[in-house]
């Protein structure tokens, strides 16, 4: 009947007349209601497409190990990208717990429908977020389950004794959300002055830091959590550095975009400022993609001298060209070559003087990158056992540990051979003393020609240095999350000894 009525209706309006007055009425009031239930329609589809296109970004960073940020900003979402940022990272920092209590639940074993990584989405929300407001047919699956849902989360609560939700997180994980937003400038493109500028003119306030707050853990991070979205301030201990709100966003800012600034942490910072090669210097980066640290020598001797700068990986040497290119680093070589391949008897390496060595390590120090939260270990067969989830094995951690150690021992001794090096900058992403302590006394022990450099040439204002069960550990520097609030990062400056 409803077909007969329609079909009436489209006759009338091809062919109008004074009778069918009544009835175009009537029917473009159908037409109306057609339209707004067509809208409604398409609207809950956006809302189950978004979800099934989050669903999708998830798999490909958890199954392909691809950048979470290129996969969104790449998306055509008007208006939801930050948002569809901001849970996908919440699920993946409860990534663990959340699989725990879908696997305990039995949601994904009664719903065949329901692929495993909305699911991790729509069980966040409920549990963690704001809730189910939206997405229609997924809300019916999911809310048939929530009270199994809620009593899974109360069970994996009371097994790891905590109240919190936030205390379901790795705490790794936890310390992130203290750590601001480090930018650095760039003078090859900007001064600071002209920086700070531009950030004025886009809204930002500039805070004058109090210095004291800097030597008490507790008021610093209130400091921190206290800036503003548009507030930030100048690093005491970094001439070159800025400070801003956790949240800031600058995937769009014109200084990002034109090379003026770089994101990076205050800690990878520490390299390149404390090697500090004067202007005219010839400098070796063993280890060099992405190139923050590279861009950094490169803006530290502005552009006067030689860096040649080394990554094995194609891939990676790809993204560190991007980045010199983009930074202005004009003073920048690149080369796809293993360090250790590396002639030190080359005649184009005779007048290297220093040598910037950021090795591959554990990264056990990191608690800002998204590949750690990407990376975590999935157990999909074990996930009912907590223990599984929270360590690996003791024996094959390590034998990893070791097996990096060898390899970054190796590369200091392969740096001691340049005829000419004056000195050596060694740093590691790790908290793991095999990584840091171990591997410069050993290499310190293998090469009696050279020596530490004396505290005060390595950042003498920095309060953490290195562990004081070593010899001269005050002459290493260690950053802690939880203490510095920047990733966990080790430091030490070797020297060659004058004859």
């Amino acid at each position: 009947m409803g077909k007969n009525k329609k079909t009436s209706v489209t006759t009338k309006l091809s062919k109008p007349n004074k009778s069918s007055k009544k009835t175009l009425v009537s029917g473009s009031i159908n037409s109306s209601k057609c339209t707004a239930i067509n809208k409604t329609k398409t609207l809950k589809n956006k809302k189950i497409n978004f979800l099934d296109e989050s669903g999708e970004i998830l798999k490909k960073c958890l199954t392909k190990k691809v950048n979470l940020k290129n996969l969104i900003y790449s998306k055509n979402i008007q208006n939801q990208k930050k948002n569809l940022l901001k849970i996908i990272t919440q699920t993946l920092k409860f990534k663990k717990p959340l699989q725990i209590i879908i696997k305990n639940s039995n949601l994904l074993a009664e719903e065949k429908s329901l692929d495993e990584h909305v699911a991790l989405l729509l069980t966040y929300q409920l549990l963690f977020f704001r809730g189910l407001k939206e997405f229609g047919y997924y809300k019916k699956i999911v809310l048939k389950h929530k009270e199994t849902l809620r009593k899974e989360l109360l069970n994996l609560k009371n097994k790891m004794g905590v109240i919190k939700n936030e205390d379901l997180i790795d705490e790794k994980f936890r310390i992130e959300d203290d750590i601001p937003r480090y930018v650095r400038v760039n003078k090859l493109k900007a001064s600071m002055e002209e920086v700070i500028n531009v950030f004025k003119a886009q809204g930002y306030e500039l805070i004058n830091p109090d210095i004291s707050l800097f030597e008490d853990g507790a008021k610093v991070i209130n400091s921190f959590k206290n800036l503003k979205s548009k507030t930030f301030m100048r690093d005491i201990h970094l001439n070159d550095l800025l400070i801003f709100s956790k949240n800031t966003d600058f995937h769009d800012n014109k200084l990002l975009l034109n090379g003026s600034i770089i994101l990076q942490d205050k800690a990878s910072c520490f390299p390149a400022y404390i090697l500090n090669p004067p202007k005219g210097s010839h400098i070796i980066d063993c280890c060099a993609a992405p190139g923050n640290k590279t861009s950094h020598l490169a803006s530290i001797i502005d552009n006067d001298g030689r860096i040649f700068a080394f990554d094995h990986s194609e891939r990676r040497l790809q993204t560190l060209n991007a980045l010199i290119k983009k930074a202005g680093c004009s003073s920048v070589t690149s080369s796809c070559e293993n360090f250790l391949n590396v002639d030190p008897n080359d005649e184009i390496y005779k007048d290297v003087e220093y040598i910037l060595l950021d090795p591959s390590c554990s990264g056990s120090g990191i608690v800002s990158r998204m590949d750690l939260l990407i990376s975590q270990q999935d157990h999909k067969d074990e996930v009912e056992d907590l223990d599984s989830l929270e360590k690996l094995k003791e024996e094959e951690e390590m034998a990893r540990l070791k097996s990096l150690a060898d390899f970054q021992l190796e590369c200091i001794l392969h740096c001691f051979k340049f005829p000419n090096i004056k000195k050596i900058c060694y740093s590691t992403c790790s908290v793991n003393t095999i990584e840091n302590e171990e591997v410069v006394m050993k290499a310190l022990s293998q090469n009696k020609n050279f020596q530490l450099c004396e505290k005060k040439k390595v950042l003498d204002t920095w309060k953490n240095r290195g562990l004081n069960t070593f010899q001269d550990s005050e002459k290493m520097l260690r950053s802690y999350p939880e203490q510095d609030f920047t990733i966990g990062f080790f430091v030490a400056l070797f020297e060659k000894i004058e004859m």
